[in-house]
């Protein structure tokens, strides 16, 4: 993905859109994945999910609907097949409809182009704690070594951490790398 320095980004709001990219982001993540149930910890405890392990890539994605909340996509790096416990890395969760700023995840177009990316707002959690107003965010921002680029974030202007376009041919090698690096900032 290239961006250009006058390309400007603006936040999908619509709900239609948001299940959209959410459903396509979705298929991009099941093809080519091994399938298999595991435990996946989170802060309210855990749960028994369906997983989808890129055993090219090495990474698993957990996805969920939160009703009248949000789309949640849990990431983590630990191979499922060797383990029936998983602890997420990362969430790249996104509103169902609206702008949420305290949710991570963000579809946003390119006004020009409307082409879709995936960028993250750097709302992270260590330790079970959460990172939306607290020092997560600050680790995240202080230490994050890619992308940033400013957005259109309803009335005003925001910073997000690009994690790749929608449909680029390197699409679930940039999600890897962004758990990667979520990963690194936490350790």
């Amino acid at each position: 993905m290239v961006l250009k320095e006058f390309d400007i980004y603006k936040i999908i709001e619509k709900d239609s859109e948001l299940k959209k990219h959410q459903d396509e982001f979705l298929e991009i993540i099941k093809n080519k994945a091994n399938v298999y149930q595991r435990n996946v910890g989170h802060a309210g405890g855990g749960k028994k999910y369906e997983v989808y392990w890129s055993p090219e890539l090495r990474f698993w994605s957990a996805v969920k609907l939160i009703q009248d909340s949000r789309y949640w996509n849990a990431f983590g790096l630990v191979d499922p097949e060797k383990n029936k416990n998983l602890s997420i890395v990362v969430e790249i969760n996104f509103p169902i409809s609206d702008i949420k700023r305290g949710i991570g995840g963000v579809l946003a177009k390119d006004n020009e182009t409307g082409k879709a990316i995936i960028a993250h707002r750097g709302v992270i959690t260590k330790g079970g704690k959460t990172g939306i107003a607290g020092a997560g965010m600050q680790l995240f921002w202080d230490n994050f070594s890619g992308i940033k680029i400013p957005i259109e974030d309803g009335e005003r202007q925001s910073q997000v951490a690009v994690i790749g376009e929608l449909y680029d041919i390197n699409f679930l090698k940039n999600v890897k790398n962004f758990v990667a690096e979520v990963d690194r900032i936490k350790k």
